[in-house]
């Protein structure tokens, strides 16, 4: 019998495994800091050194002069070169050409491709089992009253699936529901409702069409224990929506389809995001192509306890900022993706973490995004959280401002566009910039 085989069969013990496993790392690193760093270094080691035997890595490890000996801690990570999503995917494609069938029992699934072209993922269902553990740790760390079993999961991503009860659920245990994201809001709150769940996670931009269409429309959402948002930063008036709507303020969860879920928001400590350090180590590159684990910059990634395809400092896309505190690493803020960027005719360009500054803490504004289709214009869309004139002009005056003042020697002429809402992509999401200049 295959590897593949057992684990399939074992998947719902191994996410029971992974989460008293990481649930006791939670607790008793509250109590003991270092006690997470010590976990963290076992994991390291025991990676590592499994990454070793796979020839792709050999050669990384080779070419730097390296092996499993040099890479103790998360800083030394650092020493091995950056995995491009381009890279990543050249491996996972010539690995599996070389025979396809003994891949078509994996769990294969694909990121959204908000970055670009989806990458198609092969995990084994381990890797899965681990990733949705991280997930219920989580929930639990919420206090909100969830029991895993018990209670009933409502899922609203970029990838929905035909709703079919297996035996164990229909015995009223691990009940869950997953929809896409792309629905309408008409349609996402009435399977919302007739579901019932006592856990929602999803897309934040989804929430957030559920949570004005229910408000506009004066119709009742069924209230959940709790309620988190991926994919996207849930911004101060969102976050105060969606808790007007659903009756409980959300919490943040930032991970990605190939990483799995990274780091979690505190229970009342908006912005707060705590990395699961014992299962993933993450570096940040700061302009000048330095890394370090602290402050702003590029994020790169590497989840510990993946096996299939692992990734080791692999380029998520994100600029965001890491802090440190009693022995914690935080993700306190997602400043935006590596490719957003507004151009100027020099070949000059401004990031996305520069306008973040102007919209951060834009008051009076549900949804926002940013269109570039030349360089001297930018086309500013904007849902206000109510509809006085006053508000609006406030909201103009402020980004006029702050947009004079990064852009002084590129001048922009801002369009102001009020509308009922920014309606998602394909995928479920909302690109919250774009920018038409190749």
């Amino acid at each position: 019998m295959s590897r593949l085989f057992f684990e399939k069969k074992l998947y719902n013990f191994f996410i029971l495994a992974y989460l008293v496993k990481y649930y006791h790392v939670l607790k008793k690193s509250q109590k003991n800091p270092a006690y997470l760093k010590k976990t963290q270094e076992k994991n390291i080691k025991k990676f590592v050194n499994y990454i070793y035997t796979i020839p792709f890595y050999r050669q990384r490890f080779d070419a730097c002069k390296l092996t499993p000996k040099d890479i103790v801690t998360e800083k030394d990570f650092q020493k091995l070169p950056l995995l491009t999503k381009a890279e990543y995917k050249e491996w996972i494609q010539s690995t599996v050409a070389q025979n396809p069938e003994s891949y078509k029992q994996y769990n294969i699934t694909s990121s959204s491709g908000s970055a670009g072209v989806p990458l198609k993922l092969y995990r084994y269902p381990s890797d899965v089992a681990s990733d949705i553990a991280n997930l219920y740790r989580g929930i639990l760390m919420q206090n909100a009253g969830y029991r895993i079993f018990r209670d009933k999961f409502f899922s609203i991503t970029s990838h929905g699936a035909p709703y079919k009860e297996n035996l164990i659920q229909k015995l009223g245990f691990l009940r869950q529901k997953q929809i896409t994201a792309a629905k309408d809001p008409a349609n996402l709150i009435r399977e919302f409702n007739a579901f019932s769940p006592d856990f929602v996670y999803g897309n934040t931009s989804a929430l957030q069409f559920m949570a004005t269409y229910a408000l506009e429309n004066q119709i009742k959402i069924h209230q959940p224990k709790c309620i988190s948002g991926i994919s996207e930063r849930i911004e101060h008036s969102t976050r105060q929506l969606i808790e007007q709507a659903f009756g409980v303020a959300p919490f943040d969860i930032y991970g990605t389809s190939e990483t799995g879920n990274i780091a979690i928001e505190k229970p009342n400590a908006p912005g707060q995001r705590l990395v699961w350090s014992d299962t993933h180590v993450i570096n940040i590159i700061d302009d000048n192509g330095q890394s370090k684990a602290t402050g702003e910059g590029m994020i790169c990634v590497t989840p510990l306890l993946h096996k299939s395809f692992p990734m080791v400092n692999y380029v998520v896309g994100d600029y965001v900022e890491i802090k440190t505190e009693n022995g914690f690493q935080y993700i306190t803020d997602i400043i935006g993706r590596t490719n957003d960027i507004i151009r100027n005719s020099d070949g000059t360009f401004c990031t996305w973490m520069y306008i973040n500054k102007i919209t951060s803490e834009l008051d009076g504004v549900s949804q926002y995004r940013v269109i570039q289709n030349d360089y001297d214009t930018l086309i500013i869309e904007l849902v206000s959280c109510d509809q006085n004139p006053e508000t609006k002009k406030k909201v103009e005056e402020e980004l006029s401002v702050g947009f004079n003042e990064v852009f002084e020697k590129h001048p922009k002429h801002l369009v102001f566009e009020w509308k009922d809402a920014i309606l998602p992509d394909a995928n479920g999401k909302v690109k919250m910039f774009i920018s038409n200049i190749k």
